[in-house]
């Protein structure tokens, strides 16, 4: 059962039982003297009694230490002193003090069963004194004080056992309410890393990939053009500062006193997509943009999830799909949904991998945060596809208040797959219906990066 016996008696206990000892000995020793029964023993007797009188207040050092040993030894001292004189003396009231212990330190058995020893000792030790009968009111007296004191000190000790239990029980939530922060802490820190470590591939892979292209390409395109390779070394000039901007803005966040006035820019959103696409179009990367639907405001870090998935798929063809391949980046705006479809007919599964990129996991991540999914795959026919759909909440149920009292015609079936665009050089993009549910009830968005109206690239 609970204890709350400390390891070793205090300075305090050992200060309340030296002196116990000397007061109530000395009081014990002046009440013996003025009795006839303690004159008519012999001397050595008398030491004996007040020895055995006495001892038993030492019992109070391993009160809260061993309270069980303190306890036993009280009770067997007692025995022995009423065996030589039956007569109650003050060195007895450390019984007390030795019940409010075991009540309060000790198992709770201990406690019951002193409770117990105490309240049928105190009629069963004046029984056994035999008072005549004429001094019974006296006994009952005697009996029904023993009583009370006996029942007020178990009480007074198990008051404090509970408030013990108490502030026992709150150290306890202390310590794992401590322990749930560290590990909240903890997993906090864990997510912030992979947070910062997403963020530093997608910033460093892109600006690489964009940089080895443009290094490789104006090193041949200078031997014959020295324009091109100066316009090669400015691209790789413009994107190594963008980059490094990037970057500085995303370690400064782990600062511990990150200066105030320092100047930044904010995060990339949906709407720079046009700005990505002209980037890597001026890389070399054949790249068209095609939104459809109507745009509407994203979700709080929706705008950069669409940004840096975009970004890592355009840097993926960059390094696999080979040379003259075309890209296409398709933005549909659905009712309750965002689709994304980035498509290129380059070599697709055929492209040579080291497969330690982190690309396709990082996207996923991303995606899944707004409860998203990306699939990711070759094309039938040859190229590389990924399609990306982050819910969004349904624009028709805010539009449409009368929605549910009037009956709404049948959908149209659909198969559930996204449109892909594909534009071949000279071709013109495919346009969906007008007022139909693909492109949410309205013409669809013809301004296009790199497609001009009769859907060619434009120079």
């Amino acid at each position: 059962m609970t204890s709350f016996a400390i390891r070793r008696p205090s300075a305090t206990d050992i200060a309340i039982g030296i002196g116990a000892a000397l007061a109530l000995g000395w009081w014990t020793f002046t009440y013996y003297w003025e009795m006839p029964e303690f004159q008519r023993l012999m001397g050595g007797m008398q030491a004996v009694v007040l020895t055995v009188a006495i001892a038993k207040t030492l019992a109070l050092v391993w009160r809260r230490s061993n309270p069980v040993i303190a306890v036993c030894a009280g009770l067997v001292l007692t025995l022995a002193q009423f065996l030589i004189i039956p007569v109650s003396v003050p060195t007895d009231l450390v019984l007390w003090i030795l019940l409010y212990s075991a009540a309060a330190f000790g198992p709770r058995w201990l406690g019951l069963v002193t409770l117990a020893i105490l309240v049928g000792s105190g009629i069963g030790l004046e029984l056994i004194a035999g008072l005549p009968a004429e001094r019974s009111s006296e006994l009952l007296l005697q009996s029904l004080f023993t009583t009370a004191a006996s029942v007020a000190a178990w009480a007074l000790g198990n008051s404090t056992r509970s408030r013990l239990e108490r502030l026992a029980a709150l150290e306890s939530q202390a310590l794992q309410l401590k322990s749930d922060r560290d590990q909240e802490a903890l997993l906090a820190a864990s997510n912030e890393r992979t947070r910062i470590a997403r963020e530093m591939h997608d910033i460093i892979a892109h600006s690489l990939s964009v940089i080895i292209a443009q290094a490789d390409g104006g090193r041949y395109a200078a031997m014959a053009d020295p324009a091109a390779g100066e316009r090669a070394l400015g691209t790789i000039s413009e994107v190594g500062r963008a980059s490094l901007a990037d970057m500085r803005r995303l370690l400064g966040v782990l600062r511990e006193h990150s200066d105030a006035e320092t100047p930044t820019s904010p995060q990339p959103v949906d709407a720079d997509l046009d700005e990505l696409v002209r980037g890597v179009r001026e890389a070399g990367l054949r790249v068209s943009l095609v939104r459809m639907g109507e745009a509407r405001p994203l979700p709080p870090g929706a705008g950069l999830t669409v940004y840096r998935i975009v970004q890592e798929a355009l840097t993926n063809s960059m390094k696999h799909a080979g040379p003259n391949a075309k890209v296409t980046v398709l933005v549909q705006w659905l009712h309750s949904a965002l689709a994304l479809e980035i498509t290129d007919d380059g070599r697709g599964a055929g492209a040579a991998s080291d497969g330690k990129g982190q690309g396709l996991v990082g996207m996923r991540e991303r995606a899944a945060i707004f409860g998203g999914t990306v699939s990711a795959g070759p094309r039938p026919g040859g190229g590389f596809q990924v399609k990306i759909l982050i819910p969004l909440p349904d624009v028709r149920s805010r539009s449409n208040p009368l929605e549910g009292s009037i009956p709404a015609p049948p959908a149209p079936e659909t198969s559930g797959v996204l449109p892909v665009i594909r534009a071949e050089l000279g071709g013109v993009a495919p346009r969906p219906p007008a007022n139909t549910p693909e492109n949410g009830g309205t013409e669809p968005d013809t301004s296009t990066s790199g497609l001009t109206t009769s859907g060619k690239e434009a120079p």
